[in-house]
């Protein structure tokens, strides 16, 4: 591995080199086709990645944009599709219809999420799927970011950004269909409405009857903005945000196998909760159940979301802004599903859990002030951002009925090759909702700057900090369940970083940032998390961003080395089992990017990224034992991963597209005794162009390739599938 990386370091540092025509930076955002073809960025004023207004070029930070035309050309029906396509980004969907990402080793609560820049304290707020036709783009943020963000995000942040409000007329429209039985539908445009105001309204909904037996759902979105310039120097700025889902839960196949080994080489026939030591012998998915789902057949999950913010922005002049932001998120969900299944061979049958219910009643509101000053220090450029952030997120939890035991709402086996009925409780013949338990106030106050100086042409220094101070409140609504829990954090984090125009298209940069998290999400912790700070962690990044053949290609290397630490660790005191913030995960590795435009009509946009993640210092406690998983990679995590696309246009308005994805082996758990294979996915799309409609067939999957895109449980061996091969017509227009 040590050869692959110094080639990858050498033909970064050769660069310069072999390009053609040096070209000199722009300062504004490049539009056009250009913006289609690839998710690098280099000219975008990244927001997720600084709050200066610079673009991406001019900072020691890796980011993708992924703009909504390029996300309509390539046909991404939901973020995760989106997501997923950029450098180093890996994602399935999990528990509750909501997705998870591995980035850089980590994965889930190590990646913050946010609506226009704004973080939503809990991922179920911000991650359920979503369809991207309602946002003007994503970005996405790799290594720390808790600089910015606040806490949770050591791994990085995924923005969802809302479309604005234009300056000048604009319509998109789409209705597609594919296999399935599933269909999108999407409208959406604005304009100026007089000199000083504009409006978008944007829609969409969409659903699908899934592959496998009830897996499918509806999901409908709306996003709406406004744009008033009250007076030259003052702007207001509304936005409202309403999606809905209604899913039919899917969550995975269980495995069948020949027996369970034990460490003694012992095979023993019984349902494999797997412990320590422990392996499966010959696992393997039986093909007559590839389409059945063992979720009861009345299970849902459903959610409702409102995001609302505002900006009143004054600029005076071109050396100051400053910008007041109020917001608003609300999100109600109900989840009642049977989760967990495994095949015992003693009876041949499938066990599932006890059904898990989950009740979510979530209000996020708050406040940031900002100012970006543009100045001179000793006669250089000066750009400065300071601002302040306080906000509350109030969140009632639900669970199972307190009257209701485990056994009462734990299905029946089913047969193998069985499809499950609905779940009732023979009392009274319904099944029953969520019941609220506790509830958790999360009220954050932050203060954070960041500033940007140019000691010379060729050199921008960037530096930023960040000083938290979180107050939590558990209060039960069902004492014997939840007792009363409180915890003030009050973490600082930062980020050094440097920026050297080496030729007029090639930049490098080196930057060390910090970020912390708590062990757990806040609002899920509990009176037994009281002994716990927050996890601490940190990266060195060095990288390369170049623009070559007259602005007809990009391309970005970074080599990064994060640390996180202070992770929850077991160890056996006088016999005892405890827990403590002893442990520590590392990663270190290395990111390519690329985007092409060869030749008129024809462009590529190719990535990779290689990550050597390892538990260093970690001790599982099983319940029967604590086991050591130093040097152990963290489940969902693969080596490997890529992502190439390739594009030709005619100029007579027809074209074709092909894409391949591959994601390297990964583990199911800890121990790594669950393997998860690697998978490659194509896709091709053909289309035509008539008058200003694009009619396109797209294929996906089309070597319909058995995978499992996540892990969902560590212990119980049953796998998450992907989609098997697809089929999609469509039209949209956009202009």
């Amino acid at each position: 591995m040590s050869l692959r990386l110094a080639l990858l370091f050498t033909a970064a540092a050769a660069a310069p080199a072999l390009a053609q025509t040096p070209r000199a930076i722009p300062e504004v955002v490049v539009t056009g086709q250009r913006a289609e073809t690839s998710a690098i960025g280099l000219d975008a004023d990244a927001v997720t990645a600084s709050r200066l207004g610079v673009p991406v070029r001019d900072l020691p930070a890796s980011v993708s944009v992924i703009d909504s035309a390029l996300m309509l050309s390539r046909g991404h029906a939901t973020t995760l599709d989106a997501i997923t396509g950029t450098v180093g980004m890996t994602g399935g969907v999990t528990l509750g219809a909501t997705p998870r990402f591995s980035s850089r080793g980590f994965t889930a609560n190590n990646i913050a999420l946010m609506r226009d820049g704004i973080r939503q304290n809990t991922l179920a707020q911000s991650a359920r799927t979503l369809d991207p036709f309602v946002l003007g783009r994503i970005e996405v943020l790799k290594g720390p970011a808790s600089v910015l963000h606040g806490e949770g995000a050591i791994a990085g942040a995924v923005n969802y950004i809302s479309r604005a409000a234009p300056t000048a007329p604009e319509f998109t429209a789409l209705a597609a269909i594919g296999s399935w039985e599933s269909w999108r539908l999407g409208l959406g445009g604005g304009a100026p409405l007089s000199d000083s105001l504009s409006v978008r309204l944007d829609g969409v909904m969409s659903g699908s009857d899934g592959y496998v037996d009830a897996s499918g759902g509806l999901r409908y979105a709306l996003s709406g903005a406004l744009r008033w310039d009250l007076a030259p120097d003052w702007r207001l700025d509304l936005g409202v945000d309403w999606s809905r889902d209604d899913i039919d839960s899917f969550f995975g196949t269980p495995l069948i196998h020949d027996g369970v080994r034990q460490p003694s080489g012992t095979i023993a026939q019984r349902t494999p909760n797997l412990a320590a030591g422990e392996t499966l012998v010959n696992p393997r998915i039986d093909p007559r159940t590839r389409r059945i789902n063992y979720n009861i057949a009345n299970g849902y999950s459903e959610s409702e979301y409102v995001w609302s913010r505002a900006a009143l922005t004054w600029s005076p002049s071109e050396a100051l802004e400053l910008t007041l932001t109020p917001y608003r998120a609300t999100q109600e969900q109900d989840y009642v599903n049977s989760e967990g299944f495994v095949w015992n061979p003693a009876t041949g049958l499938v066990q599932r859990d006890a059904l898990g219910f989950i009740g979510r009643d979530d209000v996020l509101s708050g406040l940031r002030a900002q100012a970006r000053v543009v100045r001179t220090l000793a006669g250089r450029p000066l750009r400065l951002v300071i601002g302040a952030d306080a906000s509350q997120n109030d969140q009632v939890r639900g669970t199972r009925p307190l009257a209701l035991s485990a056994a009462a709402v734990t299905p029946a086996p089913l047969a193998l090759t069985a499809r499950p009925g609905p779940f009732v409780l023979a009392a009274t013949g319904q099944l029953p909702r969520p019941e609220p338990f506790a509830r958790a106030v999360v009220e954050t106050r932050a203060v954070f700057a960041e500033a940007l100086f140019e000691p010379t042409d060729a050199l921008k220094l960037v530096a930023g900090i960040r000083f938290d101070d979180i107050a939590l409140e558990r209060t039960a609504i069902a004492p014997t369940v939840a007792p009363a829990y409180a915890k003030d954090y009050d973490p600082v984090t930062g980020r050094l970083g440097v920026v050297w125009t080496a030729t007029p298209g090639l930049s490098l940069y080196a930057a060390w940032t910090t970020a912390a998290e708590p062990v757990v999400q806040l609002v899920s912790q509990t009176a037994a998390s009281r002994d716990f700070g927050l996890q601490t962690g940190r990266q060195y990044e060095i990288g390369a961003k170049w623009s070559f053949l007259d602005g007809r290609g990009d391309a970005t290397f970074a080599l990064f080395d994060i640390r996180k630490e202070d992770i929850l660790t077991s160890t056996v005191v006088n016999g005892v089992r405890i827990q403590q913030q002893i442990g520590a995960q590392v990663s270190q590795g290395v990111e390519l990017a690329a985007a092409l435009q060869p030749a008129p009509g024809w462009t590529i946009d190719a990535n990779a990224a290689y990550v050597d993640a390892a538990f260093e210092d970690f001790n599982e406690n099983l319940g029967t034992g604590v086991v050591s998983r130093a040097g152990a990679r963290p489940d969902n995590v693969p080596e490997w991963s890529g992502n190439l696309f390739v594009s030709k246009d005619w100029s007579t308005g027809v074209g074709v597209q092909a894409g391949l994805r591959y994601v390297g082996d990964r583990f199911a758990n800890s121990a790594n005794t669950l393997p998860l294979e690697g998978y490659t996915l194509l896709e091709a799309a053909a289309y035509a162009t008539l008058g200003p409609a694009r009619i396109t067939l797209r294929g996906r999957n089309l070597t319909d390739e058995t995978y499992a895109d996540w892990a969902v449980f560590a212990k119980t061996p049953f796998l998450k599938r992907g989609d098997p091969r697809s089929f999609e017509l469509s039209v949209s227009i956009k202009r």
